[in-house]
């Protein structure tokens, strides 16, 4: 839902940055307001930028608050705060609806956007609220901020700082810290998130004086958090892509011809340092556009394994107590009682084979895409038209490909397989003494033997899924970052260089047969040439006849 100023709140904010700009209120009707937006631009421009001073604020909230004006002059009441639907604009999706909010003409005529979605963070009634922040132009607006910060009814307050892409607190930034120090009430709820935390990586300058800023000016550090919204948000949104809508630029992406995370993940890959150089092996090349880096890492290195990480997730919430004692009562038929050490037997296998059918079918997904994309490689490379121009055929390509395929569908099938099954076994520190997991299963135990029935196992559930959890985590970390990711390469390798040898050795001895078919193949080409000339001459000498026939004629 979109709520818009009314035209009285709007001259009143136009006259308070007029005074502060120009020393006057400009007449409020359309003929004049591009020449009142022409002063701000001036001003702007002056300034060296919107954001390099106070002046350069106000002067750009006053020209996105007069075209706001005139833009949405039908959305907008003399003295009542209209409210619209997102439906009533025609908007096709929620990209489209962003963008029209998003910081500048429109937004600067918004008095309150409200919109609903299905996330976890808010099943329990909790209401994100985006305040215009402690650095907007209009001070009414600034005022509006900390009296949200200051409400007894606001749980949680996240402030995004600018400095690790800046370097320095801005101003008001240092204001909101000096405010909060006096205030302990306030000061328990603030958290204060770097953003762009990823400009540091890059800038060892920027690294040291975004470490020496927190250590100086925040004593509880439990309560700053460095993040990259960026990499973060879109980061998170590719796990449910694949090479099916290339990695979101079909889906998340389209119509954009070169993301910005597009660019920065590649970034990222190549330049960050964040990645182990002995688990990622990834090449950014010059010579490919940012869209086929971008495609050929996740191809490489994202989608098999990122799929399992997200299976145990859905596994671990489909969990079922009611599922897994009845398959353990299934096997003691005399015994009406199920120890909570049978339930998590069966939950290991639930977790176990659900697992390996996923990473089983992952597997085969990715040889798959490997070697389609290894044959359209192939085929596009200039040595292939000339195999097949000097034997006919493409001398055991193809054929080598399909073999290799179907080797290293079964390879890394049963080693999926292998591996999964190694699941059933606990981790070393399952029963290791002061570790969660040992932690985890006193408390479950004591939450689930309090009696005999089948409701003390029922509400036991979500500590046996927090359980599990913390038992597969290490297992399915140390197979996606270590143990299948090496697993598959060396299958593959082994799989083509064997082959790729013998095809080479194959191709030596056709030497005799590819002299053989390309002399046949130009006698042929030399016979269509004669026949082609031929047919050319007696057009020719047809041509002439008639043409003798024509001077005849004429005399």
């Amino acid at each position: 839902m979109l709520t818009f100023l009314s035209g009285a709140e709007i001259q009143e904010q136009v006259g308070i940055l007029s005074e502060r700009l120009f020393g006057e209120m400009p007449p409020m009707d359309l003929s004049s307001i591009p020449k009142a937006i022409g002063a701000c631009d001036r001003v702007i421009a002056d300034e060296g930028g919107e954001s390099k001073s106070d002046r350069a604020k106000q002067a750009a909230a006053l020209k996105y608050l007069l075209q706001g004006w005139t833009e949405n002059q039908t959305h907008i009441s003399p003295n009542q705060n209209r409210t619209m639907a997102m439906e009533e604009f025609n908007f096709a999706n929620l990209q489209e609806a962003a963008s029209y909010a998003r910081r500048g003409s429109n937004s600067a005529v918004l008095k309150r956007v409200e919109y609903y979605c299905h996330h976890d963070l808010l099943k329990d009634g909790n209401v994100l609220v985006d305040t215009p922040g402690i650095d907007a132009p209009v001070k009414r607006d600034v005022a509006l901020t900390y009296i949200k910060i200051s409400d007894p009814d606001t749980a949680a307050v996240g402030c995004v700082l600018k400095t690790a892409s800046a370097g320095d607190l801005t101003t008001e930034e240092t204001e909101l810290l000096e405010k909060t120090k006096h205030s302990p009430g306030i000061r328990d709820r603030v958290f204060y998130v770097f953003n762009r935390v990823d400009e540091s990586w890059y800038n060892g300058q920027l690294a040291d004086r975004l470490a020496r800023l927190i250590s100086s000016q925040f004593r509880d550090t439990s309560r700053v958090y460095k993040t990259s919204g960026l990499l973060g948000f879109y980061g998170g949104q590719i796990r449910a892509t694949g090479m099916a809508n290339r990695f979101g630029l079909d889906s998340i992406f389209a119509g954009d011809s070169t993301p910005q995370f597009v660019n920065e993940f590649n970034r990222y890959s190549a330049s960050s340092g964040r990645l182990p150089i002995d688990r990622f092996r990834v090449d950014v090349r010059s010579y490919e556009s940012p869209q086929e880096n971008y495609l050929r890492i996740l191809g490489a290195e994202g989608e098999a394994l990122g799929q399992l990480v997200t299976r145990l997730d859905e596994l671990v919430a489909g969990f079922s107590v009611g599922m897994v004692h009845e398959r353990a009562q299934g096997s003691h038929r005399r015994n009406s009682v199920v120890p909570l050490l049978g339930i998590l037997a069966e939950a290991f296998y639930y977790l176990a084979n659900g697992l390996e059918d996923t990473l089983v079918e992952a597997s085969q997904s990715l040889v798959n895409e490997f070697f389609d994309q290894l044959r359209d490689r192939i085929s596009q490379q200039d040595y292939y038209p000339e195999v097949n121009r000097l034997l006919g055929h493409d001398g055991g390509i193809e054929d080598m490909l399909m073999e290799g395929r179907s080797v290293a569908l079964l390879a890394l099938g049963n080693a999926a397989q292998v591996e999964c099954d190694r699941y059933v076994r606990e981790c070393e520190s399952f029963f290791a003494e002061g570790t969660a997991s040992m932690f985890q299963l006193r408390e479950t135990l004591a939450q689930a033997c309090r009696g005999f029935d089948y409701s003390n196992r029922v509400e036991s559930e979500p500590a046996i899924r927090q359980l599990l959890k913390l038992d597969f985590e290490q297992k399915v970390k140390v197979t996606v970052l270590r143990t299948f990711r090496q697993t598959i390469n060396q299958t593959l390798n082994s799989v083509l260089l064997e082959r790729s040898k013998l095809l080479a050795t194959s191709m030596s001895d056709r030497y005799d047969e590819a002299r053989s078919f390309l002399s046949d193949v130009l006698r042929q080409e030399a016979e269509e040439q004669v026949a082609a000339r031929d047919r050319l001459l007696a057009e020719v000498m047809e041509k002439m006849e008639s043409f003798d026939d024509a001077i005849e004629v004429i005399r």
